[in-house]
């Protein structure tokens, strides 16, 4: 490949002239960007790759229909949309390839000619690439991927006799991303076309900028295409080749001109020589998914790391965020399966490429796309909310239209959600108000009021591993029970899995400790010996979407299929009810001024967690714990035995009512309504009724007169708690749990809920009525099938962290 400067400029002149004519078409590019931004001091430049639409031939295996992959191209709608909308990059600024745009050689040139060729120091830069990612197994035959000369040679003290440093090469297994045209060898040619993700990394660390970040939504290695729902972003087998003469010729000039000359890449340090900070969707042993939600199919790694972004603050450090997508990610994929961050030990509190480029900027849930001058309606992309949220309240919730930036004084223009085709929410003005004449293209969205229906179902998906007569009978016993629906894995969205296990494969696989496969059981050696061995053929069970088992849905004995449901009708609905729970989630839209932590006290005093509402016009005072808050960018844990508090500070304007859901490992699902608090910094004469805070007041749960925190139990595994408050009191949740009045001096040990799915409904039922007077205020009626919250009325903070056994 002759990589000169003219034919850099020819290639790339073509190739953007195709950008143009596809982006046409992409429904998040159409239209008018009115930005008020402050000029940003330094360039924000972006590549952004999505590829769904590979061949049988490179990608390995034959499709069953459709394209191999769904979301890879949505993944670049999102992340484009998020970095013009929400971080200052102008549209000219972001290269998009897609499909049949993202071959090798595209992706060099643009490589070259939109960042090597461009990025000065200081600027800013984005890499993302979603797609298939490989391991592939090089041979020697001369055309391996070259490592840094120097050092090498140094190393072996040898040079060529025309003085340059030998140019050794590097065999093995090696991880590279799979461009659209990324065949595999063949009996005629023995080559591979793939771009090495080491290559990629010479390409970026030749950047003269520390400012960079990539996000590789790919995996490397898998056994089957789908993992429970999810698709696998990976080739299936290691296939075996030679570099071809123009990946070889590419690597020696990246390497003759001295790019990150102090760098050797090796197959076991590959992610550690790529500069700025790594996100990955797993590690090189794990693996990357995409779930298909309703109406869209997007990347885990980038559904959940944009939407934080969307609600992300100045003041929200790059760890708090990544840490909510490692544990949203959990709870979809599972334990085993989590994404990796690199470097970001190295950059401060924020990234460059995710800080607003002023600090006026506000975080949102969306942004106006469009505006249909004839019909007076407009057109959402509706991104930054919560895909739950998304899915189920969007094509009938009430939100506001407001400027960029908190100083433009803009009245906010109240609209309403009237139809959903997946991102995007098309929406009407209340009142008939003119939004035509009102210049709202790229003004950003905040919820104003959420419609949650009242008939939310649980969607079961089929395993594949079910034979035909276990999908039938399985279909027919879930359809006997309310509010739950079933369909077959792969095809649609769903909350869990239903399927089956073999003892023989769980004893295989703990005693070989190797990766799990997708009909594999994630169990300790202590539950196989429970579960009889090997002896057991069939046991049923419920997993998450990625295939990780749900803990106690899974018995030692072989059972009918429907016996199966029938037994796990509770389960059933304890994951419905937190379906439910997390449709209240919205600490990112919240207009209460609300901080929560959680703090461990025994054996060492530290924060675990701790988040707050943003969009509270008061301003929050640092509090004495925040410097010790650290976090890694994965899922806080902590230790069976700990012991922890909880510190909640109101620092609105009026009192508020506060109650805990703790779903433990297991699942089971707790309340704790507490009827007395301590209060911290209270003004002289204030006191502390039953479970409310008043206006700026910081109170403690348990209180400090309680001898002792409340102690961290087991079993391991993920747990959830979530803080809801509101601007009533809960009256219908404490009518059906009366437990709940009682002085939390006698809750030390939380029992689990009987009905968790009652619990919940009156839950909605209590922030409803909470809502009603903002909803009278604004003229709105909710209707009679959904429960209607308004965001100044309620928030729900929900803290995901692990707890492990003593070590």
């Amino acid at each position: 490949m002759n990589l000169t400067r003219r034919a850099l400029l020819q290639q790339t002149s073509l190739a953007f002239a195709s950008f143009s004519l596809s982006q046409i078409g992409l429904s998040l590019l159409t239209r008018r960007y009115q930005r008020v931004l402050a000029t940003p001091t330094s360039r924000r430049l972006a590549l952004l790759i999505g590829i769904n639409q590979y061949s049988d031939a490179v990608c390995g295996f034959q499709r069953s229909k459709g394209s191999v992959l769904q979301g890879a191209v949505t993944d670049v709608e999102l992340h484009r949309e998020l970095l013009i909308s929400r971080f200052g990059f102008h549209p000219s600024d972001i290269v998009t390839l897609v499909d049949q745009q993202a071959t090798r050689d595209g992706i060099e040139t643009a490589l070259q000619f939109h960042l090597l060729d461009q990025v000065k120091e200081g600027d800013v830069v984005v890499f993302h690439f979603s797609g298939l990612g490989s391991y592939v197994e090089v041979d020697d035959g001369g055309h391996a991927v070259p490592v840094n000369p120097a050092q090498v040679a140094e190393e072996k003290g040898a040079k060529s006799d025309s003085g340059a440093d030998v140019l050794p090469f590097i065999t093995g297994v090696q991880r590279t991303l799979v461009p659209v045209d990324g065949w595999l060898p063949k009996e005629t040619s023995s080559e591979f076309n793939d771009l090495m993700q080491a290559t990629l990394a010479l390409f970026l660390g030749a950047l003269p900028t520390q400012n960079i970040v990539s996000v590789l939504d790919v995996g490397y290695g898998y056994t089957t295409p789908l993992l429970g729902n999810l698709r696998v972003r990976s080739r299936l087998s290691i296939p075996t080749g030679v570099w071809s003469s123009d990946t070889v010729s590419l690597s020696q000039r990246l390497n003759e001109q001295q790019i990150k000359s102090s760098t050797r890449f090796d197959k076991v340090e590959q992610d550690r020589v790529f500069p700025g900070v790594l996100l990955a969707a797993s590690t090189p042993q794990g693996v990357a998914a995409e779930a298909s939600w309703e109406g869209f199919s997007s990347g885990v790694l980038t559904y959940t790391l944009t939407q934080q972004l969307w609600w992300s603050t100045a003041a929200t450090s790059v760890n708090a965020i990544l840490g909510q997508v490692s544990s949203a990610s959990e709870r979809i994929v599972g334990k085993d399966y989590q994404p990796s961050f690199k470097g970001i030990q190295q950059v401060s509190q924020t990234l460059p490429a995710y800080t607003p480029v002023s600090s006026t900027t506000v975080n949102a849930d969306g942004v106006v796309l469009k505006v249909d001058d004839e019909k007076n309606t407009l057109r959402l992309c509706m991104s930054g909310l919560p895909v739950s949220v998304l899915e189920r309240c969007s094509d009938a919730s009430y939100v506001e239209l407001v400027s960029s930036v908190k100083s433009s004084g803009a009245a906010p223009i109240l609209v309403q959600g009237r139809s959903r085709d997946g991102l995007i929410v098309n929406a009407k003005p209340v009142d008939s108000a003119n939004v035509v004449d009102a210049g709202v293209v790229g003004h950003l969205v905040h919820e104003k009021v959420r419609m949650v229906p009242h008939d939310v179902d649980l969607v079961v998906a089929l395993d594949r591993d079910l034979e035909r007569i276990e999908r039938v009978d399985a279909t027919s016993a879930l359809s006997a029970i309310s509010d739950i629906t079933s369909t077959v894995a792969g095809e649609q969205a769903a909350d869990c899995v239903f399927g089956k296990v073999s003892g023989s494969e769980m004893a295989a696989m703990i005693l070989s400790n190797a990766p799990p496969k997708s009909s594999d059981l994630i169990v300790s050696q202590d539950e196989t010996r429970e579960n009889g061995g090997d002896s057991i053929e069939r046991m049923y069970g419920v997993f998450l979407p990625g295939r990780t088992p749900i803990l106690n849905t899974i018995i030692n004995r072989e059972e009918a299929v429907k016996t199966a449901v029938h037994r796990l009708k509770p389960q059933l609905y304890a994951l419905l009810a937190t379906k439910l729970l997390q449709l209240t989630v919205n600490q990112g839209a919240s207009h209460l001024g609300v901080r929560a932590t959680i703090e461990v006290v025994v054996p060492q005093e530290r924060v675990l967690l701790q988040q707050s509402t943003p969009r509270s016009p008061w301003t929050p005072p640092d509090t004495r714990l925040a410097a010790l808050f650290a976090g890694n960018g994965q899922v806080p844990a902590v230790t069976i035995g700990n012991q922890i508090r909880y510190r909640l500070h109101n620092y609105g304007d009026r009192p508020i009512y506060c109650l805990f859901i703790h779903i433990d490992s297991r699942g089971d699902m707790m309340a704790l309504y507490p009827a007395t608090v301590d209060p911290e910094g209270l003004a002289t004469g204030q006191t502390v009724g039953m479970s409310v805070i008043p206006a700026n007041a910081i109170v403690r749960v348990p209180p400090a007169e309680q001898a002792l925190p409340w102690t961290v139990s087991g079993p391991p595994g993920l747990v959830t708690t979530y803080v809801v408050v509101s601007s009533a009191p809960f009256t219908e949740t404490t009518e059906v749990l009366p437990q709940l009045k009682q002085p939390i001096s006698s809750a030390r040990r939380l029992t689990p809920l009987s009905e968790p799915l009652v619990v919940t409904q009156a839950l909605l039922s209590d922030l409803h009525n909470a809502s009603k007077p903002a909803l009278e205020s604004l003229g709105l009626d909710g209707p009679s099938d959904r429960y209607a919250l308004e965001t100044g009325c309620w928030a729900t903070l929900n803290f995901t962290y692990r707890v492990v056994d003593r070590a």
